[in-house]
């Protein structure tokens, strides 16, 4: 039973990766908004999974493990209060229609906290976030030289220079802005110590494997 719960916790930590990976490309022109709907419903899609692994995973070690951060109570204070504005809105069937992302993104964060249980699983969530950071800023530059990689999924207006999957060019910007804060995070981290980048990437395949 242990080891069925271990390889669900290998399975949540890749998939969680991926997700970081492939997140700032999650669009579509079948629903009504191209950049952040199909996001969110990826969100939800991945959490809800991710949440069905976490309860199988319990039932097979006969026992629930949550990792414990100062960020908890402040974060379930913030979901309890907007849930609390959303119930006593006016339009309260689109209040809590536009507060079940914010849910997940809360159980998305406690899903990251108990998935990052060492430094090596922490790195292979990272490097899905940069992967996916770097794919994004390359697609800038390709745009720019006027290549447009997601004509295809985004249609004629994809072809712009300004295009971005993330919808808007300050929301890229940001999240360039913390891929490189992260990014530099890493390379100091690791600058000087036993444990360098090609010794995690050997952890990283021992945890996968």
């Amino acid at each position: 039973m242990k080891q069925a719960g271990l390889i669900l916790e290998k399975l949540s930590l890749i998939i969680l990766a991926l997700f970081f990976a492939f997140f700032p490309f999650i669009i579509t022109p079948i629903t009504t908004e191209i950049y952040i709907l199909p996001k969110q419903i990826g969100l939800i899609a991945v959490g809800l999974l991710l949440l069905v692994f976490f309860g199988v995973k319990s039932v097979f070690e006969k026992e629930v493990k949550i990792r414990r951060t100062p960020l908890d109570g402040p974060i379930l204070l913030f979901l309890l209060v907007l849930l609390f504005s959303s119930v006593s809105s006016v339009n309260q069937a689109e209040s809590l229609v536009s507060y079940v992302p914010l849910f997940f993104a809360g159980v998305f964060y406690f899903l990251v906290t108990n998935s990052v249980k060492d430094r090596t699983s922490f790195f292979i969530l990272t490097s899905g976030f940069l992967l996916g950071a770097t794919v994004l800023a390359i697609d800038s530059v390709l745009h720019f030289f006027k290549v447009y990689p997601f004509s295809a999924i985004g249609g004629d207006f994809a072809k712009s220079q300004t295009f971005t999957p993330l919808g808007s060019l300050l929301d890229q910007a940001i999240y360039l802005a913390v891929a490189l804060t992260l990014a530099a995070f890493l390379i100091f981290s690791l600058k000087g110590k036993e444990t360098n980048i090609s010794a995690l990437f050997t952890r990283s395949n021992i945890v996968l494997g």
